[in-house]
């Protein structure tokens, strides 16, 4: 890392109850302050290095601050362990992005009556700061996760797609979502900078990255091609020599469907499937398992 990076990464905020979250950047560390006023704003001892509150400098290891934290994208989720956790009781830091949001304690050595990784974060809205308590630690992170905010341009360009196409999923996913509430889409008012609940953010990233379904087909029919517009389906099978063989049992269809693009009379009936290939459909009263969808 840069001594340009090691002096923007070297302030936090430090909580009444001494946990400590390091910031990337002054500029965080003063909006995290002026959301949280019962946090203060310090400086890490060591620039660019994890130093927990208290520790002395000169009996810590020379910890880089994570790469990867520098390197995130601003909605990209990343758990870290506390290089100064003890063995007993592991710490890992939640990032999102450059802010630190959380940490979780794994207290699996512990025979409990509860989930074994316990969630702690500013956001959490509760006295001590625990937001729950969870099975595994992936669920600690995403519970953390899900109390802050997504920007709608921020997701659009995580997903390279347009700021339009995340708006009218986000409006078309609030009409869905309104028995939940008018905030359980977008948080903020149409003038600033939209905000999307976690939860609407992980709808929306699916929706606009799912792969377009299919149409389905209609249930094949024993019947010739009288009246059947292209474009259709017939069940067959295909043989050697790049040939399609239609299915002629009368009883079931068998094979797969071949979709046919066009269809022409050259004293019997020929066919163009999507290749561009010709089949061999014969004469007018022959019967085939059609399906038009």
């Amino acid at each position: 890392m840069n001594d340009e990076a090691a002096k923007v990464l070297g302030y936090g905020v430090k909580a009444p109850n001494g946990y400590y979250l390091p910031c990337a950047g002054l500029d965080v560390a003063t909006d995290m302050n002026a959301e949280f006023p019962h946090m203060e704003v310090v400086q890490h001892e060591q620039g660019g290095h994890l130093v927990p509150v208290g520790a002395e400098p000169e009996n810590l290891d020379e910890e880089p601050f994570p790469q990867v934290i520098v390197d995130a994208g601003p909605s990209e989720l990343n758990v870290i362990r506390d290089p100064y956790s003890a063995r007993s009781l592991p710490q890992y830091d939640v990032w999102i992005g450059q802010r630190h949001v959380g940490v979780i304690f794994d207290e699996s050595e512990a025979t409990l009556n509860r989930g074994s990784f316990a969630a702690w974060s500013p956001k959490a809205g509760t006295r001590q700061g625990t937001v729950g308590f969870y099975d595994t630690k992936d669920g600690a992170a995403d519970a953390i996760r899900q109390l802050y905010p997504v920007s709608a341009a921020d997701l659009a360009k995580a997903l390279g797609v347009e700021s339009s196409d995340v708006a009218e999923a986000a409006h078309a996913l609030a009409d869905e979502w309104s028995a939940k509430g008018p905030r359980a889409v977008i948080l903020s008012a149409p003038t600033d900078a939209v905000e999307l609940t976690a939860a609407a953010a992980d709808a929306i990233r699916d929706r606009l990255t799912r792969e377009p379904e299919k149409d389905a087909l209609a249930p094949p029919e024993w019947r010739t091609l009288k009246g059947v517009t292209t474009p259709f389906q017939i069940y067959g099978q295909e043989q050697e020599g790049g040939r399609f063989h239609p299915a002629s049992d009368r009883k079931k269809a068998t094979g797969e469907p071949l979709t046919i693009v066009r269809t022409w009379m050259h004293g019997t009936r020929y066919g163009e499937d999507q290749s561009g290939r010709t089949i061999d459909l014969w004469g007018v009263a022959t019967k085939y398992w059609v399906s038009q969808g």
